[in-house]
C-alpha cells in the first residue's frame, strides 16, 4: 500500500501522488476553474518532479483521499 503524500485539486482534475512516485489524476465530478495558490504551485511542481509513473482514470476515484491516507491499487 502507498501513502498520500500531496493531493492537488485544479479545479477539474484531481492529481493523488503517493510516496512510491505514481500520481493518479482523476477527473473531479464537477469543474470548476480556479487559480492557483503559492502552495498549489509548489505542490504542482513538486509532482512533475518527482512522479515516475502516471496513471490516468476516466471516472472519479479516490473522493475523499486526504494527505497520510493508504491508498492499494
Amino acid at each position: 500500500m502507498a501513502k498520500i503524500k500531496i493531493c492537488l485539486d485544479t479545479g477539474c482534475t484531481k492529481y493523488i501522488h503517493v510516496d512510491d512516485g505514481r500520481t493518479i489524476e482523476t477527473p473531479l465530478v464537477e469543474c470548476k476553474p480556479k487559480s492557483w495558490s503559492d502552495k498549489e504551485r509548489k505542490d504542482w511542481r513538486y509532482i512533475v518532479e518527482h512522479t515516475r509513473e502516471a496513471i490516468k482514470v476516466s471516472s472519479p476515484v479516490f473522493k475523499n483521499a486526504k494527505v497520510g491516507d493508504e491508498v492499494n491499487f
